[in-house]
């Protein structure tokens, strides 16, 4: 409305000067003391028609969703009405109507074509303000995509360290179990077997340390560049713009965290997260990660239909939340009530 205002006073200044020179035309003395207020008063109306102008157009598109083109002939109309109002106002305030007639009438289209002018620019204006506002709103929608990519990229990552670990690694770990048992078992072996036997333990061992630095490799990037408070707001985010569901998010940890700490509140979040949004039928989430006396706090919470016992999802989901959490000597637990939501805790030591 300020912008309006401030396009229409130089307007209604200009239309001034126009209507003052067609008077001298008319004949009208230089010397008349009402020609030289001529501007000052179209300036004023112009003002008030731009503002009359303005409200009219935002009651009809807002309330009555009139297009806009109809809307701003609306307005033009009704801000020359008004304005032709004010002016035989004024004109029977004094008496008569002290400008010659044909310069009076030429004076209302002009200003009505101000006011319009007036209210086509603060269109153009406010237009100019939504198309920034959607720049705004195509970029942080591409940070949005880029870190959806990134996840993928690292939840796949993932998957194959957690096969790498789960199936290669137990089963080199059983080999080297089962060498030493046959060595054990072994009655005077040679030491040509003997050899063999430590040949073969020593690769085991030195294949499961390389594939242990293939897992630790294998890791979330996107936690070790930006830590764990940006990466569950990034994974909040990206849960929010895929599920629809709005995620309160409370991140007061302020004591540092071992890498495998951080890594279990990650992996716990993206779980009950992906639960949330797959089977909760949720309207809200909640996230809080607190640390008090040399503990790490993480609950996950929603107002959606609860958990379903019955589910093999479920239970798998939250076993293998339960066992991260388990691993580093944390406690684990998961509440529900039919209709009322859900809500997954694990309390771990902060030097987990």
């Amino acid at each position: 409305m300020k912008q309006l205002l401030r396009n229409t006073g130089p307007i209604g200044f200009v239309f001034g000067i126009f209507f003052a020179t067609i008077a001298l035309l008319n004949g009208i003395p230089l010397t008349t003391w009402w020609l030289w207020l001529i501007p000052f008063l179209t300036s004023i109306l112009c003002i008030i028609g731009g503002g009359v102008a303005a409200v009219v157009v935002s009651v009809l598109s807002s309330r009555y969703s009139i297009p806009g083109t109809t809307a701003i002939t609306i307005a033009f109309i009704v801000a020359a009405i008004v304005n032709t109002v004010i002016v035989l106002a004024v004109a029977s305030f004094y008496g008569a109507l002290i400008i010659h007639p044909r310069i009076f009438l030429g004076t209302i289209p002009g200003l009505g074509l101000g006011a319009a002018y007036a209210v086509y620019r603060y269109n153009v204006d406010t237009l100019n303000e939504r198309m920034q506002f959607f720049q705004t709103l195509t970029g942080k929608n591409k940070q949005l995509q880029d870190a959806s990519r990134r996840l993928a990229i690292i939840e796949e990552r993932n998957r194959m360290g957690r096969e790498l670990h789960d199936s290669v690694s137990q089963g080199l770990h059983g080999l080297v179990f089962s060498i030493h048992s046959l060595r054990n078992t072994l009655e005077a072996p040679s030491e040509n077997v003997l050899h063999i036997l430590s040949h073969m333990e020593s690769t085991a061992i030195s294949t499961l340390d390389e594939l242990k630095t293939m897992i630790e490799e294998l890791k979330p990037s996107l936690l070790a560049e930006e830590g764990l408070e940006a990466s569950l707001r990034t994974i909040g985010e990206l849960f929010s713009q895929q599920y629809k569901i709005p995620l309160h998010l409370s991140y007061e940890a302020v004591h540092p965290m071992s890498p495998e700490l951080e890594m279990a509140i990650y992996r716990v979040t993206q779980e009950a997260l992906a639960n949330i949004g797959r089977h909760a039928s949720a309207r809200h989430a909640h996230l809080k990660v607190t640390a008090i006396r040399g503990r790490v706090l993480l609950s996950i919470s929603d107002d959606g239909i609860g958990l379903d016992s019955h589910s093999p999802h479920y239970g798998n989901g939250l076993a293998n939340m339960r066992q991260r959490v388990e691993e580093l000597g944390g406690t684990f637990k998961a509440s529900s009530k039919p209709g009322l939501g859900s809500t997954i805790s694990a309390d771990f030591p902060s030097k987990g």
